[in-house]
């Protein structure tokens, strides 16, 4: 998984993996939503910054089902 991610563009993968996983962006109906991020000018930040709007919201689950 490291590798593709960093195919995407992603510049510490390991980092932002788990965000990546709560935002569902690893499974199988996420694949859109990692394309996008990694599009991203910053695909690493634009991670961070979604998962950060995501944990911010009364419902993250639903938020990242949403985006996916």
């Amino acid at each position: 998984m490291v590798t593709a991610l960093v195919r995407l563009g992603f510049d510490d993968p390991e980092a932002v993996e788990g965000e990546l996983a709560a935002l569902g962006a690893l499974r199988g109906d996420g694949g859109r939503l990692l394309e996008e991020l990694g599009a991203s000018a910053n695909p690493t930040l634009a991670t961070r910054a979604l998962a950060a709007i995501a944990a911010a919201q009364p419902d993250p689950a639903g938020f990242a089902g949403a985006l996916r």
